[in-house]
């Protein structure tokens, strides 16, 4: 199971609770070695940072092209298909 962890958005109201989020489950996913967690931000090399380059206006979701870059960086760090 991957849980993939979510970027920093404009508002930090929403952004560092999104990295707060992260980090919790990044704790929980510990006990359960089933569970791999993946981080959005590094895949996406935002870091900590506001996703400025990935976000759409709105400040808030992001964009179709962020988010087939992480799909083809999540695509390679998982086990292969049957």
């Amino acid at each position: 199971m991957v849980w993939v962890g979510h970027v920093r958005t404009k508002e930090d109201r929403v952004g560092l609770m999104n990295r707060h989020v992260h980090q919790l489950a990044t704790a929980v996913a510990a006990s359960r070695p089933f569970v791999t967690v993946t981080d959005l931000a590094t895949m996406l090399g935002t870091g900590e940072q506001k996703a400025d380059r990935c976000l759409i206006p709105d400040g808030l979701h992001l964009s179709t092209a962020c988010l087939d870059e992480a799909a083809k960086v999540l695509d390679t760090q998982l086990p292969p298909r049957p």
